[in-house]
């Protein structure tokens, strides 16, 4: 039976009451209490806090094209909400707070019932909900995440046009606006291999380097550059299933996430700070890489499907930078629907917090059945510490740790 995901959005507030013990079964009471929630109209898409743990989330609407943007203090007030819907419809895709204070908003523009792409955007708003400015393109470009750093900065991977020609890469705003870009050369030399699709984005924790990753056609590609926007390589490699998760780390060195064809595994690619393939190791425990994380010691943290028991499980890694598995965990509290990991987070000791959609089913008074927000905590050891879940949200889509280490902050 195929179970739906709640149809708006969530956002709670989770607090850490105390260090937790590890639990021996999925169903143990989670050491955590949720102190407040919202929930609106709009769909959720994405989340993210400031340094005072001001949240801003943003989402659109289901008909209408209208992007919403809000700001929450850290007691779940709401300070202030922007409408963002020029002549044309726009959907967002992801927001990143300015440690500051403000946010930068991207998205894309559309058109007809397919919701086909004609622009790529970038909306900066102050701490007071002012828009700043807006960088707008036409054509068929998507901005599709972003990033910000400690000094205000934004870093945004998409696909734009520069001088008239469309690139894919990343750009680098200023709370004054675009200061460069830093492209992905097509390995033809000519226009991209189908439609170029970025998925990944990740900045080093000295915020240093920046990486991006995402898929061309029947290839997939991985771009490394610094923080003055001078490229130092880019990689095209033969096709696989998707290709989402990227990672760097202070050294530049990258790591690459991804699924191969025909659910043969989880693949992870570590790169040096100058490109050369350090090693390539296939996981069978799941199919899919959708996230990565990097945790204080250097090791990475990956989250995906597994699609062997025909319906989906999460399925979270821990890796050593030489490539051998430490630890491998499943969630798995349903056995007819897929349960889909979204993100990953850790906070200051090491912890692992990862969000999607899971068990088990919400079954509402006249029948209907959805499936619901769940967020599973494992300590730096792979053990399963707690599970939470939301009836009313659907789907984790993100789960920021929050500044003391003991705050979550759930969007669905």
């Amino acid at each position: 039976m195929k179970i739906q995901s709640a149809p708006f959005g969530l956002l709670l507030s989770v607090l850490l009451l105390v260090p937790g013990t590890p639990a021996a079964a999925q169903t143990a009471a989670p050491a955590a209490e949720v102190v407040w929630s919202a929930t609106n109209d709009f769909a959720g898409k994405m989340m993210d806090i400031d340094r005072f743990d001001n949240v801003y989330s943003v989402g659109d609407t289901i008909v209408g094209g209208i992007v919403l943007t809000r700001k929450f203090n850290p007691d779940g007030f709401l300070l202030w909400g922007r409408r963002y819907r020029p002549d044309f419809a726009v959907k967002a895709t992801w927001v990143a707070a300015d440690p500051k204070g403000g946010a930068y908003v991207v998205g894309y523009k559309f058109t007809g019932s397919n919701q086909s792409a004609i622009g790529y955007f970038v909306l900066r708003y102050d701490a007071d909900g002012n828009l700043s400015w807006s960088d707008v393109s036409d054509g068929t470009g998507i901005a599709v995440r972003a990033v910000a750093d400690r000094a205000g900065n934004a870093y945004v991977t998409g696909g734009l046009f520069v001088a008239g020609s469309f690139t894919i890469g990343i750009v680098k705003y200023s709370p004054a606006g675009r200061q460069w870009v830093c492209p992905v050369v097509s390995p033809n030399g000519g226009l991209f291999p189908g439609t170029p699709s970025p998925t990944g984005l990740y900045l080093s924790d000295d915020e240093g380097s920046v990486a991006a990753s995402g898929t061309s056609g029947y290839l997939y590609y991985v771009l490394s550059c610094g923080q003055s926007g001078s490229k130092r390589f880019q990689d095209f490699r033969d096709h696989s299933v998707y290709a989402a998760g990227v990672a760097i780390n202070n050294e530049g060195e990258v790591y690459f996430g991804n699924g191969l064809a025909g659910g043969l595994g989880m693949q992870i690619t570590k790169y040096s700070a100058t490109g050369a393939v350090q090693w390539t190791n296939v996981y069978p425990q799941g199919d899919y890489i959708y996230r990565l994380a990097l945790d204080s010691l250097g090791n990475v943290i990956a989250t995906g499907p597994d699609y062997s028991n025909y319906y989906a499980n999460w399925v979270t890694l821990k890796v050593a930078p030489s490539g051998a598995l430490l630890w491998a965990a499943t969630f798995n509290a349903l056995t007819a629907n897929n349960e889909v990991p979204a993100f990953v987070a850790l906070d200051s000791l090491d912890n692992v917090y990862v969000t999607g959609v899971g068990g088990p089913e919400v079954v509402l008074a006249n029948g209907s059945r959805y499936m619901r927000m769940v967020t599973v905590k494992y300590s730096a050891g792979g053990a399963l510490v707690w599970t939470i879940g939301s009836i009313a949200g659907g789907s984790g889509n993100v789960v920021p740790v929050g500044v003391d280490s003991r705050t979550l902050f759930v969007l669905g």
